[in-house]
């Protein structure tokens, strides 16, 4: 049934996505007011995200078809040209906010063995990034390149983190 629901949902925000929300944005586009305009691309994404929530769907199903109803409007890019002094404020009060669950004893008392596993997720991710760059023909050096910028630990471990201690694959100690 929730499924079921789910789907109906979905299916109701792409309609909105193509039917009713380009009408209203143009309307909107139309009193050159970018208050207004912004405040009703923040609004159609927090209600969106806030609904779907509301009916037991993850939040970032909502976020994601929030972005799906912008970006089926022909002014996206106008919404995204405001969007991004907000994206830019919400991504430091992520990192403030993950530095300050950081618990500095655990930290120091483990810190080789941290080191260590940090060390070794690198070099697994490395090790298996520059074979696939070689094989797609990008060039050693194309290859060694994208080992090294793609084998650090970044803010998508958080959310896998997430879910696994969800799915208890992982344990908080």
């Amino acid at each position: 049934l929730k499924i079921l629901f789910g789907l109906g949902f979905v299916i109701l925000v792409v309609f909105a996505a193509r039917k009713i929300i380009p009408p209203l944005i143009r309307n909107i586009v139309r009193t050159r007011n970018q208050e207004l305009f912004l405040i009703t691309i923040i609004v159609i994404c927090f209600a969106t995200a806030f609904i779907t929530k509301q009916l037991g769907l993850k939040l970032a199903l909502g976020a994601f078809l929030a972005g799906l109803v912008i970006s089926e409007s022909e002014y996206s890019y106008e919404a995204l040209k405001n969007i991004m002094p907000f994206k830019k404020i919400f991504t430091a009060i992520f990192f403030v906010s993950v530095g300050m669950l950081l618990n500095i004893q655990f930290l120091l008392a483990n810190f080789l063995l941290l080191s260590a596993i940090t060390v070794l997720v690198m070099l697994v991710k490395f090790a298996i990034i520059v074979p696939i760059g070689i094989y797609l023909k990008t060039g050693i050096r194309n290859a060694v390149v994208s080992g090294l910028v793609l084998c650090q630990v970044g803010e998508f471990a958080f959310i896998l983190s997430k879910v696994g201690l969800e799915g208890q694959i992982l344990s908080t100690f």
